[in-house]
């Protein structure tokens, strides 16, 4: 039984990902075979007996992969073999030998490389391999398949090598070409795509081992519950996780890139197999601090219905054994589950998820027309499990055209048609989906006292909505491209002066990542590489091009500036979901609560220029979370996760972009910091009028209850900080923040904000935290309603500044010395002194964060008793349901002090971890990386 390291399999997908890209099974990577004979070498080697001193080593790994696993009726097919060897070791192996012996049904047409052949026996010379070097052998094979039955090519390639001096060797099966009839269970699906690169990578990891397979998926890949189809194969192998459906996509995906036929099933679970599903997801720590107080209310996950009915739907896989002639159960939900082995009856079988099981996102681009007319020229949906990290963007080709209509002799043309015009476009990956276009035209009259426009038509303002299906609702979340009319003006109905630039520009690109689960750092690294192309052209071409207007570009110079700000973008989005899932995993155990995604995140980076300066930021568009707290844990450690998580988001988007650009940046955090510099007070609005709280302190007054509970509650509801539109529209902030404001908390949300305007770096601006009583989320807002950060630049600084931090990182991902920032062990030491100053400086940023939230804790001292109060006004009219919420509120108000007291004991718990953890000071986890909380 073969095993696997995780954290070695991450490295080599990240360099199989780069050989990949540039290899295809049908056609030959390194050209034909020389003419003349088999491409036999010269120079036979020797083909003896394996000695019994080599040791078996997973640490090498053989993968070979056939362009098809299903025969034809043909008596002979030609068919491409391509067979991938990687060293997972950070030393070299010395005197790679690959050996094979070939089936009567197989002749072999070209290799390249050459090899050397006695019998049946086939074996090549591959030299020494680097540290976590791979190579590939690629060869055209004849194989004779006029039998119905399936036909077998060889008894499984072995490789053979010389690790420090002792030698080591690996092998794989042997490789069997199916009957036509198992052509539907070898089939690519959106949810198992067998042509993902991170998949074929994992895949030649494992090689065609259904035994190796299964034990990867069932060993290394944890349960989340949730609904349907969300991850796919992709988004599971990134995150590690995911639902009983995911978990089967990643396995049916990894068995058929192996030529292996698979199948999914699908059966209900009995209640004790889905608590078992349910409390696999809770992992207890060794050490934990706190005590949950007499009374309080705590989680109990194990009972809770909708994890319930989420994990009673259950799924798993099938795959057909041609050695033993049938189908065989594979269940990788399931610690310790054997293969063969299944948890309940099977309801029915498919060979692809069904497309009503899969979550959705549909892109809609809205276009305004004349303030009035609304259009959707661009309609786009895929599942989720096709979208997953994927390069997303919205872009537009712009053209101009100018007729003159009217001339005049000395004078010229006096009266011209200017047609501006705009095709949206949505990237996916590499595939770009073209809306339809829609113009802007004016008229231009030149009379001898000046110039005027007569506009004819405009489009007045653009948006690009996500239509979120998650199999439960539908949610619609919407990022402005751009407004002519404003935000302010369409509040207050204020006509407005026609604005006649150009609304958006070629270079205008509102990159995009959606990921309903993590993004891991070797994904990072292997994105990276795969631009990096683009970034090095970009850095050999901006001096010739750094001075040049748009139209001045040539064909191919406007491209690449394209394709840098999209790939720009992207590694951008991809940085800032890798950064927050560390900062979420982290909080996630401090708290003791199973935080994951159940819906997709939208994460959208975006370059936007704006006459001579250009924004680039990062915004948060979607980035709910669902938290499910440990057996026992207090339910208030929930509102302090979502708190803490909010803030801490808005600092890493900062983080994210000052790390990428090198510049400070604007954010919420630094919003409030400067607003404590200057002496400026900070107000905090919960959507609650005075007479909200009259009633509701007459409600109290009326209770059957003590009177030191009434007094307790009625002096509670008296601390809760109210808002009248008056007050708001007197406070010397921008207007739009006022409306925008006024609106957050006539939708039922919270706001914490600066009395008046805040210089950042000499800009002044405004933004706030949006909180959200029902969830206790926290979510930063800038002034222009953009859950982000942005960075204001002058054109021309961006490119240079971003492209050496580029090529930087670039550089230590090809050497692999680091992904991401960070290169520790699993026992917390840096690896090298290189690996060692970064992740100082990744340490500094976190602790950094935390320190930005810790000073805003104060700020939230009364977000706990205003929310719960709150809480209670929709039921003001339910006497029986008020008594009861009341009765529960008792012992949280009661132990309210302590709530806090131990939040911020916990922001400095955490941060000694940090340190010890990055700097390697402890061998054993840090005493108080966790906590339970009370």
């Amino acid at each position: 039984m073969r095993s696997t390291n995780i954290s070695l399999q991450i490295i080599t997908i990240v360099v199989s990902t780069l050989i990949l890209t540039a290899t295809t099974l049908y056609i030959p990577v390194v050209g034909a075979a020389p003419s003349g004979g088999n491409s036999q070498s010269n120079n036979p080697l020797s083909l003896q007996p394996l000695p019994i001193q080599y040791t078996y080593d997973c640490s090498l790994s053989i993968s070979p992969v056939l362009s098809t696993h299903i025969q034809t009726s043909d008596t002979d097919m030609d068919v491409w073999l391509n067979v991938t060897m990687s060293n997972l070791m950070n030393s070299t192996l010395e005197n790679v030998l690959v050996h094979d012996i070939f089936t009567g049904n197989v002749s072999i047409l070209s290799s390249v490389p050459l090899y050397s052949l006695n019998g049946s026996e086939v074996a090549w010379s591959m030299g020494d391999f680097r540290p976590y070097e791979s190579k590939n052998i690629t060869m055209k094979i004849k194989v004779d398949t006029s039998t119905t039955s399936s036909t077998t090519i060889d008894s499984g390639f072995s490789v053979f090598g010389t690790l420090n001096g002792g030698p080591i060797y690996t092998y794989a099966n042997g490789i069997v070409m199916l009957p036509s009839t198992f052509g539907e269970y070898l089939i690519n699906t959106v949810d198992a795509d067998i042509t993902d690169p991170y998949i074929i990578a994992q895949a030649q990891i494992l090689s065609n081992n259904p035994e190796e397979i299964f034990e990867f998926a069932r060993d290394e890949v944890k349960y989340e519950s949730y609904n349907g189809s969300l991850r796919g194969a992709r988004g599971t192998l990134w995150s590690m996780a995911g639902n009983s459906m995911d978990q089967s996509s990643l396995l049916v995906a990894l068995l058929r890139a192996n030529g292996i036929p698979a199948r999914y099933v699908n059966g209900t679970l009995s209640d004790e197999r889905a608590k078992e599903l349910i409390a696999s997801m809770f992992v207890f720590p060794d050490n934990v601090i706190g005590s949950v107080p007499e009374g309080a209310e705590t989680a109990d996950p194990l009972n809770d219905t909708a994890l319930m009915a989420e994990a009673r739907n259950h799924t798993w896989v099938e795959y057909y054994s041609d050695s033993e002639d049938q189908w065989t159960s594979l269940d990788p939900s399931f610690e310790g589950a054997d293969m063969g082995e299944s948890f309940t009856t099977a309801d029915e079988q498919f060979v692809e998820i069904p497309d009503s099981l899969r979550h959705k996102v549909t892109f809609k681009l809205k276009v305004e027309k004349q303030r009035s007319t609304i259009s959707y020229p661009l309609t786009y949906t895929m599942s989720t499990s096709g979208l997953y990290g994927k390069k997303i963007a919205l872009g537009h080709d712009v053209s101009i055209s100018e007729d003159c209509i009217y001339t005049m002799p000395v004078v010229g043309c006096i009266e011209m048609d200017t047609t501006i015009t705009y095709q949206p476009y949505l990237l996916i990956g590499d595939e770009k989906i073209y809306g339809a276009s829609f113009q802007d035209y004016f008229k231009r009259t030149v009379p001898t006292w000046g110039t005027s426009q007569d506009i004819t038509i405009q489009y007045t303002g653009e948006w690009l909505e996500f239509e979120v299906d998650d199999l439960t609702e539908t949610s619609t979340h919407e990022r402005m491209i751009f407004d002519k009319i404003g935000y302010v003006n369409r509040k207050t109905g204020a006509a407005v002066t026609p604005d006649i630039n150009i609304s958006v520009s070629p270079v205008d690109i509102f990159g995009m990542v959606i990921a309903p689960g993590e993004v891991p750092s070797f994904a990072f690294g292997a994105e990276m590489f795969e631009l990096f192309p683009v970034f090095n052209e970009m850095n050999e071409t901006y001096s010739a091009i750094e001075n040049k207007e748009w139209g001045e570009y040539t064909d191919e110079e406007k491209q690449l500036l394209v394709d840098f700000i999209t790939g720009m973008t992207y590694i951008a989005a991809l940085k800032d979901g890798g950064a927050s899932d560390f900062t979420t995993d982290s909080l996630a155990d401090f708290y003791l609560t199973r935080a994951y995604f159940d819906s997709p995140r939208i994460i959208m980076a975006s370059q936007v220029k704006y006459g001579d300066k250009v924004n680039f930021g990062i915004d948060l568009r979607k980035n709910d979370i669902r938290s499910v707290l440990y057996p026992g844990q207090l339910t208030l450690a929930q509102h302090s996760f979502m708190q803490t998580r909010g803030i801490s988001e808005a600092s890493i988007e900062g983080t994210v972009i000052e790390q990428l650009t090198n510049q400070s940046v604007i954010s919420v955090p630094k919003i409030f910091e400067a607003a404590d510099e200057q002496n400026i007070s900070v107000r905090m609005f919960m959507p609650a009028t005075d007479s909200d709280i009259d009633s509701l302190i007459d409600e109290i007054t009326n209770l059957s209850i003590s009177n030191e509970d009434k007094s307790l509650l009625i002096s509670s509801a008296e601390m809760t900080p109210t808002y009248n539109k008056t007050e708001i529209m007197n406070m010397n902030i921008s207007e739009e923040a006022k409306y925008r404001i006024i609106e957050t908390l006539e939708s039922g949300k919270g706001v914490i904000v600066p009395e008046e305007m805040v210089t950042v770096d000499g800009v002044i601006t405004i933004g706030w935290w949006e909180i959200n009583p029902e969830t206790h989320e926290i979510l930063g807002v800038m002034e222009n309603g953009l859950h982000w950060s942005w960075w204001p630049i002058i054109i021309g600084i961006l490119i240079p500044i971003f492209l050496d931090c580029i090529i930087f990182i670039y550089a230590l991902v090809l050497n692999l010395k680091y992904v991401n920032n960070i290169h520790i062990t699993s026992e917390g030491e840096v690896k090298s002194k290189l690996g060692l100053e970064e992740a100082k400086q990744k340490s500094v940023n976190d602790i950094k964060i935390f320190h930005e939230f810790a000073k805003d804790s104060t700020l939230l001292m009364g977000l706990v008793v205003a929310d719960v109060i709150m809480k209670s006004i929709p039921m003001l009219a339910k006497d029986t349901l008020i008594y009861h919420w009341l009765k529960g509120l008792l012992p949280t108000l009661k132990f309210v002090a302590v709530y806090f007291l131990q939040f911020c004991m916990g922001v400095i718990i955490y941060e000694h971890a940090i340190k010890n953890f990055v700097f390697g000071i402890l061998a054993d986890p840090p005493p108080f990386a966790n906590v339970n909380f009370a």
